[in-house]
């Protein structure tokens, strides 16, 4: 399961206005949170909140729209923390996770057994981002978020972030 987020302009009576008068408005923005199926391609799940939503934060309504379980939870560094690998596992006890950690990610001394974060951070202290990419699977991401590019760009939306 692919996670991952972009951005979506609102056009509407501001757009309206500015193009007239040539009066400056806020522009509006909207998230769409995706859920992807990383072998079939298919958006299995989406939530669209307002552009002050955190990623993170859309884990749980995504995952509740996907009844079985899932093998692989994979997303960008926005969704990195306890909060999104607990609800991961909650929905999926076998899930393995793959969330690249943050640069400034260290490991915890006081941590009673290891979890799957601890041991992506102590795999790429030791053998660098770039092999942890590789053996995790976490470089397919960006091929199928990029092969999913192809069909929208024909849309009549403007779309900013990774496009699904």
């Amino acid at each position: 399961m692919l996670i991952d987020s972009t951005g979506l302009e609102v056009y509407g009576a501001g757009q309206w206005l500015e193009e007239k008068h040539g009066a400056r408005s806020r522009r509006s923005w909207r998230k769409l949170h995706l859920a992807q199926n990383a072998d079939s391609g298919e958006i299995t799940a989406h939530t669209l909140t307002d552009q002050d939503t955190g990623d993170a934060s859309q884990v749980d309504p995504l995952l509740d729209q996907i009844d079985g379980p899932i093998g692989q939870f994979t997303a960008d560094g926005a969704y990195d923390g306890k909060p999104t690998y607990d609800t991961v596992i909650n929905h999926s006890a076998a899930a393995a996770t793959v969330i690249p950690p943050r640069a400034n990610a260290v490991e915890r001394a006081d941590a009673e057994m290891p979890d799957q974060r601890y041991n992506h951070i102590a795999a790429i202290e030791r053998e660098g981002r770039m092999k942890w990419q590789a053996s995790t699977g976490y470089g397919k991401r960006s091929l199928r978020v990029r092969s999913s590019v192809r069909p929208q760009r024909c849309g009549t939306f403007k779309s900013h972030g990774p496009v699904w």
